[in-house]
């Protein structure tokens, strides 16, 4: 599931950050139907949102003026009402589960290439919140589209997948990912991918980085 990666941290916040972090003035945060790890949008209403989502169709409604939930069907409220469920659990002393980006992510020299081993994946697809908990980098959405990441620490997916402080994310194996929006369209194109190609803009200055998955 390359797209825990794509997307990075979006997938992971909580709604109020994904307001924040990734929604523009006026839009609100929308749940689209399906299984991906992020099937949460941003628009600036419910009908934009259903063609946004086309055939999965919209599930859930986050307002992040109001900061209430409303959901279509239950769907959207077990999204929003799971991370709260386990917020009690962290303030009652329950071990987070350990991250370390090392034990499965290495730099292949001949080839140029970050490898993700495949585990990774599947562990991240099964506890996405897993880099909420241990990771400080963030998206901060830029006047204009695109995003820039922020606050990356060197213990994050992020800086070990080859990304810095400052780097403003531009297209995907071609893919432009200038809204939200469009990492949701990302999402179909590059599901089934194991080789990834992300242009980020670093001082300036255009850098490709390659990710491989085995």
């Amino acid at each position: 599931m390359p797209l825990a990666l794509l997307l990075l941290f979006p997938a992971c916040k909580s709604n109020e950050d994904f307001c924040a972090e990734v929604c523009l003035p006026g839009e609100d945060v929308y749940v689209c139907g399906g299984q991906t790890t992020n099937n949460r949008i941003c628009s600036v209403s419910s009908a934009a949102a259903t063609a946004q989502c086309g055939e999965l169709g919209v599930v859930g409604q986050y307002s992040c003026g109001s900061g209430n939930d409303e959901a279509g069907e239950e769907g959207g409220d077990d999204e929003a009402g799971s991370s709260q469920e386990e917020q009690p659990e962290e303030e009652g002393g329950a071990s987070q589960p350990s991250w370390a980006p090392d034990d499965f992510i290495w730099y292949d020299r001949d080839a140029g290439t970050t490898v993700v081993a495949r585990e990774l994946i599947d562990i991240i697809a099964a506890d996405g919140g897993i880099i909420a908990v241990n990771d400080s980098t963030s998206m901060v959405p830029l006047e204009g589209g695109y995003f820039r990441l922020d606050s990356v620490g060197r213990d994050d997916l992020a800086y070990h997948l080859g990304f810095m402080e400052g780097d403003i994310i531009r297209s995907a194996n071609g893919i432009d990912l200038s809204s939200a929006a469009d990492y949701m369209l990302a999402i179909g194109a590059l599901a089934a991918k194991s080789k990834l190609s992300i242009v980020v803009t670093r001082a300036g200055a255009a850098k490709t980085i390659l990710i491989r998955i085995e």
